[in-house]
């Protein structure tokens, strides 16, 4: 999932619990029979010839039914010498050399989402962070060149880098090996396991040099990272910025090696080793601003804006995707608004809306249905403010209902109404202030040819977040409206507390529990 750089929590919220990965061991055997080799030893043996490696590897792997190896003539290793063309040797130069390859890709593809990311984050203005949570980047040598990429780009951005490990029981043996030997005894070395303690120092110190390289900070969390953000965010809550005279000698497209030291004692000072030399830069348009982002998603940060996307049923087998936008009213209007919906084939359909003038609730608030076929999309949205500034959101749609046995359901529906009694749509979670009740519902469909089960009922509830007691519950029995059932009620807010609440609506056809659908709203 990629979200850009956006205030929209609502999309990035979205995006968070969609990050699902599937990770394969490259060092796990094909078979049982196979050799263990680890990443570090990968690296070393593939990429670095270590000889020294390799030979521990293949004694350790490859001794005849288990027999220790003697030292010899040549040394400790010596008897691997006359191993190496065995099955055995050669299938772990093989699996060595496929472990390096695949670590390889990752650790590029690693490098190029983080340098990608901190490019995205150049155009916006203010004091920027960028938290990475990561279980370690595979590399045992040339951190420097390395991690260029990744420091150059943080250094024109002007991003500082906050690194997180999550930290794991090892079960390091080292003290346990060291005191064995003070006795005359020995550890076995316990294969996949060891490599694997290995490999997480390994892990661990790439991930260091990348936070010292960069300037940032390095941090193993255990449990919860809440401390670690909350000290990352003090941390760069203010910054000092020292100018000098650059080298006669330096270019805009060439980084400067520089360093940086405290002299008062108790304190410690996190720099990137890289700085870039302004180029001239010239300041698009607000045309031009407005086509980046429809076209490509280049973020813009001018015109702070949020959206949120529902969805329902469309006459013609379609479903109408509704797009609330809302802006703050500080901000300098009229504004005007171009949404652009992209399909699964990279078909761009785009137009533009003005958006009225904030209301008695305060923000600029604009709703925006559009029919489509069921599918998955790409909404982006360019906000252009009086000034010329623009702001933008890019998010990703799934316009299709949820499916209940024979019944599809719309998304859970919230509303309020203005000073002048017209239904404001709450696209976003925030509640203006003010508003004492707020309306909520949903819409039931039938498949075609069909008719909707017997006894169908909804109840909604409106629960705080995190907890399991309602606040308040209504039973409803859905109204016919043509060929579309509908569940509403009004759920009163003036004596809830400030805070997060989920609006659930339960589907139930008699004793059966068809499924439910939920929305958050956050009261200030």
């Amino acid at each position: 999932v990629v979200v850009n750089p956006t205030l929209d929590r609502t999309a990035v919220a979205d995006g968070l619990k969609r990050v699902v990965g599937g990770f394969i061991d490259p060092r796990k055997p094909s078979s049982p029979t196979m050799p263990s080799v680890g990443i570090t030893e990968a690296i070393e043996i593939s990429e670095h010839n270590n000889t020294s490696v390799r030979d521990a590897a293949v004694a350790r792997e490859c001794a005849d039914a288990g027999r220790a190896i003697q030292s010899g003539e040549y040394g400790l290793y010596s008897n691997a010498i006359g191993m190496y063309n065995t099955k055995c040797s050669t299938d772990l130069m093989a699996a060595a050399r496929l472990i390096a390859s695949q670590t390889q890709g990752t650790t590029q593809r690693q490098i190029s989402s983080l340098s990608n990311t901190l490019a995205a984050m150049r155009g916006a203005p203010g004091l920027k962070q960028m938290m990475v949570v990561s279980q370690g980047i595979a590399t045992t040598r040339e951190f420097l060149s390395l991690f260029e990429p990744v420091t150059r780009t943080a250094a024109a951005a002007g991003v500082q880098l906050s690194v997180l490990m999550e930290d794991e029981d090892d079960g390091d043996v080292t003290n346990q090996a060291k005191a064995a030997s003070e006795l005359g005894q020995s550890i076995k070395d316990t294969g996949l396991a060891a490599r694997r303690r290995e490999d997480r120092r390994m892990f661990a110190a790439a991930l260091q040099s990348l936070a010292d390289v960069s300037g940032g900070t390095f941090e193993r969390m255990i449990s919860n990272p809440d401390g670690a953000f909350k000290r990352a965010a003090i941390a760069g809550s203010a910054v000092y910025r020292i100018g000098v005279d650059a080298p006669s000698d330096a270019s805009a497209s060439r980084p400067i090696d520089v360093s940086a030291t405290v002299s008062r004692g108790g304190c410690s000072v996190h720099a990137n080793r890289s700085a870039m030399l302004p180029g001239a830069v010239v300041q698009p348009s607000t045309a031009e601003l407005v086509s980046a982002a429809i076209r490509r998603g280049q973020p813009a940060y001018a015109v702070p804006v949020r959206a949120a996307v529902t969805r329902r049923q469309a006459p013609g087998q379609q479903v109408e995707v509704g797009v609330g936008i809302e802006v703050p009213a500080a901000v300098a209007g009229p504004l005007k608004v171009t949404i652009g919906l992209i399909n699964e084939a990279g078909e761009l359909k785009q137009g533009a809306r003005a958006v009225p003038a904030p209301g008695d609730r305060g923000d600029y608030r604009l709703t925006v249905p559009m029919p489509v076929a069921p599918g998955r999309y790409r909404v982006r949205l360019a906000v252009e403010d009086a000034t010329g500034g623009v702001g933008s959101v890019d998010t990703e749609v799934d316009a299709r209902l949820t499916a209940m046995g024979a019944v599809n359901v719309s998304d859970l529906l919230t509303w309020w109404k203005d000073g002048s009694g017209r239904p404001q749509f709450l696209a976003l979670d925030d509640v203006p202030p003010g508003v004492t009740n707020l309306s909520a519902g949903i819409e039931l469909y039938k498949p075609a040819g069909q008719s909707f089960p017997a006894d169908l009922k909804v109840r909604l509830s409106l629960l705080a977040a995190g907890g399991s007691t309602p606040v308040a519950e209504v039973d409803l029995t859905p109204r016919a409206d043509g060929e579309v059932l509908r569940a509403e009620a009004t759920l009163p807010l003036a004596s809830l507390t400030p805070g997060s609440y989920v609006i659930r609506a339960t589907v139930t056809a008699g004793p059966q529990r068809l499924g439910d659908v939920s929305t958050t709203i956050r009261k200030n």
